[in-house]
């Protein structure tokens, strides 16, 4: 009876066992630990000392030394011509539809909670307490449907779903959870499953599934069945399944291209003769499903000046569903230029781009289809995680319950590594947990194309490896497509595909294990300098001649339905997008201390100014008081005095007014020049994922107009209290809320319309200065002058209209001995500053809805 032999699950050992053997454990003799000794399912005979051994299903992709003449022995599958036997029936065991099992993944076993409390223990090579663990590390009780997880060693680096428990977690019911002791894996679950699954095992098939235990296609075609086994200790990103149910820790490139489900056909021996080492590692390739992405010649050219630059060349590529792509070049070569053709930033010059055979250019992609990830900061600084995804959440997606977006931004933040900072600030947040947040934001449409702009970039090796991680695992849900733009070549064997650009051109896209050899190179961090060697030109030619051999192997695409064609989830309204956005303006505004100090030092400081400056005139304006309903001995007396002190009082009321209207014009500057620009990128990231330019616009109307309403009443109504100004104070308040009004307005618009903070800045402080000599409230201008700029200078209407509502007091009278300028009636100065509201809004709206990328 020949013996059994089979590789150790956890080191590169190989083991052998009598037929007798099977089902039992052994110890390896190299790590010391225990393995099940599999079924036999194949024989070998050696070719030189006709010795036979048996293997297992899971073994048949292994090399085992002959134990007669220690030659390499490798199973073939039978000739075409054999008869096929039939597959045999297995079992896989799934969590059952009730009660609570736990899954020892280091050994496979799994074991019913029953009794409580139950104890979960380890040492060096125990763990359950089925097995006799010998240190308690923590017990699991019974919490209703969920369990409560004590941990009792205080010593003990006790895991649960990625996030290290401190005391006491909570698990619900539904959901599997991960827990990790020290180098030792379990996975817990209590939700409903198939108690069995009856399938049928090809020899040939093998499974692989990712950290997402669950698979898209092949046996298992049901997303809620999840099979029992997960992360091994060796293998923590892939672990392969094998039919008796228990792991072995093999990487994947073992198996070839990273697929959530991938099928490995043992290949036959090659026909005697010369291969090329092209062919033959094209041939081992998966085949993958049909293209979801597909850009046939695309062209990007664009004009500067007299000269044209063509910055994307006749660019083909197919992108199949549930991939991770990476986009790699050295920098200036048109990564982050094809990104924004592909997401429809920027339009090409010739070409087409086809999502699910649909032409963008006819009908472009649904805001909830796509989700990009851009290379600066998505989330505002003073907003915490969970507060982000849930704004996030409000603009982009209807009809969702306050249950259901909590429920989503959970699992989002699970999935991403920060459900346990969720509380966290984001300006306290490192580069990588920013990278992760702005995925975990454009995960909340659960889009079916995410495009990600070096948010790998500037990260250290460890955070690299976490970001591109999460993004394989995004690829692997709902058969999303993830494209990665990046010039770091560190990860480049976690990406399914790889497209190199060098000058625009494409040169190479193809599976990431063949990039070196493709260009001649023996590692692929000389790939950069490879290129440099050659214009891009030639590459591009010597890529269309070989890309044959290179290419992913696709399936023809399907014919689109219109379920496909149809976004499941829709773009709120505009006005629930007007609230979420003005209610978070309001939080941050709160929330930004230097701001808001800043805010309310102006709005209580101007006025205590202007009060300063009036000090020394006021007992001549108190002498100037009385109105003109005085006795007329009583103005007698009066005259000697009027006559000596109007011409400075009239300079002090004047001056005072547009002192007023300044002071107000600078705080509405200072309320709105920065107001857009500051966070234009933002905005634009926005727009792309669904927000209406008129919704944000409105609600920055809004919280303008409150710092409006605020400083223009403050000032008015204290300046009056203490300088005692004659006439109506609402009709004055009115008048000097527009005038500030109508600067915060055309300020707006600035900001819009301006591509810096910085620029906006300049041009509205240049804005407020123009007001005082153009008013004319100080130097009359000449006539034609004042005529041609009168119209567009607020200060002037505000000055004068407040000026006015003094026509019935001798403060009207003295500001008229000292001005050369006409003053102009209420009524107009309503509709002028009104005019000057609107003009600016508008202005404001033409900028929003422009496109301000970088």
């Amino acid at each position: 009876m020949p013996d059994i032999v089979f590789r150790c699950p956890h080191c590169p050992q190989t083991l052998r066992a009598t037929e007798a053997d099977a089902g039992k454990r052994v110890e390896c003799s190299h790590c010391h630990t225990e393995s099940v000794v599999p079924q036999p399912a194949e024989r070998i005979e050696c070719a030189q000392c006709r010795a036979v051994v048996q293997i297992s299903l899971f073994d048949l992709r292994e090399v085992f030394p002959c134990p007669g003449c220690d030659a390499e022995l490798r199973f073939s599958s039978a000739p075409a011509s054999a008869a096929a036997t039939k597959p045999e029936r297995r079992r896989w065991s799934l969590f059952g539809s009730k009660g609570w099992r736990i899954v020892d993944c280091l050994t496979g076993e799994i074991h019913r909670v029953e009794k409580f409390p139950f104890e979960i223990g380890s040492d060096e090579g125990a763990h359950l307490q089925a097995r006799g663990a010998h240190t308690q590390h923590c017990t699991l009780e019974a919490a209703g449907k969920s369990l409560r997880l004590n941990k009792r060693d205080p010593r003990a680096r006790i895991i649960v779903n990625g996030v290290e428990a401190a005391g006491v977690t909570l698990l619900p019911w539904d959901r599997e959870h991960t827990v990790q002791i020290g180098p030792h894996y379990y996975i817990l679950h209590g939700g409903r499953r198939l108690e069995h699954w009856e399938m049928q095992i090809d020899p040939s098939q093998w499974f692989i599934c990712d950290t997402q235990r669950s698979l898209m296609e092949g046996p298992y075609t049901r997303r809620e069945l999840a099979i029992v086994l997960d992360q091994h200790p060796r293998d923590p990103v892939h672990t392969l399944i094998r039919p008796q149910g228990f792991l072995a820790g093999f990487t994947l490139r073992q198996f070839g291209e990273a697929r959530e489900l991938f099928r490995y056909q043992p290949k036959s021996a090659p026909p005697p003769g010369p291969e090329s080492a092209v062919t033959g590692e094209n041939a081992a390739s998966p085949s993958f499903g049909p293209p979801l992405l597909r850009l046939q010649d695309i062209t990007l050219e664009i004009t500067q000046g007299a000269a044209a630059h063509r910055l994307l060349h006749e660019l083909s590529l197919d992108l199949p569903g549930g991939h991770l792509a990476a986009i790699v070049g050295a920098s200036g070569c048109g990564k982050t230029t094809l990104l924004k053709v592909i997401a429809g930033i920027m339009e090409q010059t010739t070409g087409i781009v086809c999502w699910r055979d649909r032409n963008l250019a006819e009908k472009d992609l649904a805001p909830t289809e796509i989700g990009y990830v851009p290379q600066f900061s998505i989330a505002f600084e003073h907003l915490t995680i969970c507060e982000s995804m849930d704004n996030a959440l409000r603009l982009r997606v209807a009809g969702l319950s306050a249950d259901d977006r909590r429920d989503r931004i959970e699992n989002i933040l699970r999935e991403v590594g920060l459900l346990n900072i969720a509380q966290r600030q984001v300006r306290v947040l490192s580069g990588g947990e920013r990278r992760r947040l702005s995925l975990a934001l454009e995960s909340v449409t659960q889009p079916a194309l995410l495009l990600c702009d070096e948010v790998t970039s500037g990260l250290d090796p460890k955070a690299e490896e976490e970001v591109v991680e999460l993004m394989h695992r995004l690829s692997r849900e709902n058969n999303r497509l993830v494209i990665s733009v990046t010039h770091s070549l560190r990860q480049l064997d976690r990406y399914d595909s790889v497209a190199v650009m060098h000058q625009g051109c494409l040169v190479y896209h193809g599976a990431s294990r063949n990039v070196a050899r493709y260009f001649g190179v023996d590692e692929n961090s000389k790939v950069f300098t490879e290129l440099a060697k050659r214009p891009a030109l030639e590459w591009h030619a010597r890529w269309l001649e070989y890309r044959g051999q290179y290419s992913l192997p696709t399936t023809p695409a399907a014919p689109a339905t219109d379920t496909q064609m149809e976004p499941e989830e829709q773009t709120p309204n505009a006005l629930l997008q007007f609230w979420v956005l003005w209610r978070r303006r309001t939080q941050i505004f709160f929330r930004d201390r230097g701001q808001l100090w800043l805010h309310l030092a102006l709005l209580f400081g101007f006025p205590f100014l202007v009060v300063i400056f009036a000090l020394n005139g006021l007992p001549q304006m108190q002498s100037l008081s009385m109105g003109a309903d005085v006795g007329p001995v009583q103005q007698l007396k009066e005259t000697t005095g009027y006559i000596i002190s109007s011409s400075r009082v009239g300079s002090l009321v004047s001056g005072l007014v547009m002192f007023q209207v300044i002071l107000l014009a600078l705080m509405g500057s200072n309320n709105a020049a920065r107001e857009v620009a500051a966070e234009r990128l933002i905005f634009e990231k926005e727009k792309l994922g669904g927000l209406r330019p008129i919704s944000y616009l409105a609600s920055k109307t809004v919280f303008l107009a409150m710092l409006v309403a605020a400083q223009s009443i403050w000032m008015a109504a204290f300046v009056t209290f203490v300088c005692r100004f004659p006439g109506d104070l609402a009709l004055q308040t009115c008048l000097l809320l527009l005038g500030n009004g109508a600067i915060t307005a055309a300020s707006l618009a600035i900001s819009s319309l301006l591509k810096s903070p910085e620029q906006a800045s300049l041009v509205s402080i240049y804005l407020v200065g123009f007001q005082i000599p153009l008013s004319g409230a100080f130097l009359a201008l000449p006539e034609i002058l004042g005529k041609i700029t009168r119209p567009f200078i607020a200060a002037y209407w505000s000055w004068s209209g407040v000026v006015e509502t003094m026509r019935e007091t001798r403060f009207y009278d003295a500001v008229l001995m000292v001005t050369q300028t006409d003053l102009a009636g209420i009524p107009l100065c309503f509709w002028a500053m009104a005019s000057h509201v609107v003009f600016g809004l508008a202005l404001a709206y033409i900028g929003c809805r422009q496109s301000r990328w970088d």
